[in-house]
Parts: structure tokens; sequence; C-alpha cells
């Protein structure tokens, strides 16, 4: 079993209790989530499967997660529906925020041919 982050193994052999530094844990999915929402410039937008696929991750519905629980501040407001559309719950919410740094809503839906960007070039339009 793998010990936790931040726990220190004891070097049995020796008798004396050796402590050795803890290994540097790879960043959970989580992490590398918020990480990547945070990048995303004023005025552009991701979809959850978009930073899915950026991040090689099984579903966007942990991206959804992610930013459901975290109490840190990122620009959840920036991540969107893959068809444009925002979540009911915090539509509104989202909607002001977004029209507050430019991005183009039609309808429901934020112009994603417009404002789309992918984490890596952020002028290439991400099909998703």
């Amino acid at each position: 079993m793998e010990p936790r982050f931040g726990s220190r193994s004891t070097a049995a052999s020796s008798g004396k209790g050796t402590e050795t530094a803890p290994a540097q844990a790879a960043p959970s999915a989580a992490q590398r989530i918020l990480a990547l929402v945070a990048r995303i410039p004023s005025g552009r937008v991701m979809t959850y499967g978009d930073i899915a696929d950026a991040l090689g991750l099984a579903s966007p519905r942990q991206v959804g997660r992610a930013l459901a629980t975290t109490d840190l501040e990122v620009p959840w407001h920036r991540v969107v529906r893959s068809d444009g559309t925002m979540a009911e719950h915090v539509r509104d919410r989202q909607r002001q925020l977004l029209l507050s740094e430019g991005v183009g809503i039609v309808g429901e839906r934020v112009d994603l041919e417009t404002h789309q960007w992918s984490g890596a070039t952020p002028n290439r339009r991400h099909t998703t």
C-alpha cells in the first residue's frame, strides 16, 4: 500500500528509526483540474470536456465534481457545457460574470466559436 502524502516511513533494518523525506506525490486530478481552470484567461471559456480531454481524465463529470467541491477561488464561471450552456443552479451568476469579461452569449449559450480556449493554443477553436 502506498503511504499517504506527507507521511514518513521508518527504516526497520537499522533499528534506529531513520526517517526519510516524503516522496513528491503527483498532483491529484482535482489539483490538475483547478490549476488548468485557474489558467483560463478572462474573456475565454473551456468546456468540461475540453478540460477532461486536456488532462486525460475519464469523464467531464470529474471536472464538475472538482469545481463543485473546492473552496479555492478559481474562475469556475469560465467552464461551460459542451453546447455552451451553463448549469441551471449558477446560470444567472455565471452569465453575469462572463458578460462582465466580454464573453458573447447568444440566447442561453456562450459563443464558443469566438470565446473557447483550448488551454494550449488560446486562439485555436477546440472542437468537441
